[in-house]
């Protein structure tokens, strides 16, 4: 309501664009929304591995009082990362970040996750039984 024709909102949020995509993409607002990954220098592999690898930047153009857009986006902005290069560290990080809690983990700790997912597999199992049960 406060955006004026023809302006533009530009926002950071450390959701993933999924999350974020039904907030800006609303009939209502009138917007030609844009989304991005955006790499962060904060995140590593040692004191930082618990961080966000990368944030979302959210940029929307609101229609002019004709409804066309006027505006022009930067054909190569850094920092934005693709799709290929956004998985490749959230899988990196996942393998540092796994490495590091199986590092840390004890033997009680790593048997607690197992009698955890056991015991998820069984009741499921359970149900899966119940359900074949009534529908024979």
């Amino acid at each position: 309501r406060v955006l004026s024709p023809g302006g533009i909102y530009i926002t950071l949020s450390l959701h993933s664009l999924n999350e974020c995509q039904p907030y800006f993409n609303l009939k209502k607002y009138q917007w030609n929304v844009h989304l991005y990954r955006v790499k962060s220098s904060r995140w590593n592999e040692k004191e930082n591995r618990r961080r966000a690898v990368a944030c979302s930047m959210i940029i929307c153009f609101k229609a002019l009082q004709d409804g066309s857009y006027n505006y022009k986006l930067p054909d190569d902005m850094i920092g934005i990362l693709s799709d290929d290069e956004f998985n490749q560290l959230e899988q990196m990080a996942e393998e540092v970040n796994t490495k590091a809690a199986l590092k840390k983990a004890s033997i009680e700790d790593l048997l607690g996750c197992l009698n955890i997912a056991l015991s998820s597999y069984i009741s499921l199992q359970k149900r899966k039984t119940k359900n074949l049960q009534v529908f024979q």
